[in-house]
C-alpha cells in the first residue's frame, strides 16, 4: 500500500510540475478559428454579446484567462471574453498601416517587391526576426515590416531558417 501512496504523489507532483512548466503565457497572440465569433462582457454564456467577429483567422491578444474563457483585445483595442474553443495558436496578422503596404522578397526594403497590400489584410505568419515577418497565403508570400502590422510583438522572433 506504501508503494501505491508514493507512486500516486509520484504522478499528482509531476502533473502539477508538467502544468506549470508548460502553461500558455499572457500575454500571447492567437487567432480566431471560425468565420463568426462572439465577444462577451464577461467570461460566460449568461453575459452579453458585445461584439461579433465575422472574419475568421482575425488575430486577438491574450490580456487574461478564466474557467475557459479568455479576455482578449482585437487590433482596435475592443477588449472582451472569447471561450477558448473559438481560437487557435496558429499565427496570423493584420495589416495596420495607411496607403499601400508593400511585401518583399527578402526581409529588406531594397528587396524585389513581390506585393502591394491594403490596409486590413489578414495573412498567416510563418517567422519572424528582429524586424521582419514572413507573411503568406494561397496567392503570395513574402517579408514585412513588423512595424505595418498587428499580430506579433515588436521584439518577438520565431520561425527557423530567419534571414
Amino acid at each position: 500500500m506504501s508503494y501505491f501512496i508514493q507512486l500516486t504523489a509520484f504522478i499528482l507532483t509531476s502533473c502539477l510540475f508538467y502544468e506549470s512548466a508548460f502553461s500558455l503565457h499572457v500575454p500571447r497572440f492567437v487567432t480566431l478559428k471560425s468565420n463568426i465569433t462572439n465577444l462577451r462582457v464577461g467570461p460566460g454564456m449568461q453575459y452579453p454579446i458585445k461584439a461579433t467577429y465575422e472574419c475568421k483567422n482575425m488575430p486577438l491578444i491574450v490580456i487574461d484567462e478564466q474557467d475557459g474563457w479568455i479576455m482578449a483585445k482585437d487590433v482596435d483595442n475592443k477588449e472582451g471574453w472569447v471561450h477558448s474553443s473559438g481560437i487557435k495558436s496558429a499565427r496570423f496578422a493584420i495589416t495596420t498601416a495607411n496607403g499601400k503596404i508593400s511585401l518583399y522578397r527578402l526581409p529588406k526594403q531594397n528587396a524585389r517587391i513581390m506585393s502591394i497590400l491594403e490596409k486590413g489584410l489578414i495573412m498567416q505568419v510563418k517567422k519572424c526576426n528582429k524586424d521582419w515577418c514572413l507573411l503568406y497565403d494561397e496567392n503570395i508570400k513574402g517579408w514585412i515590416l513588423k512595424t505595418n502590422i498587428w499580430g506579433v510583438f515588436k521584439d518577438e522572433v520565431f520561425g527557423k531558417g530567419l534571414q
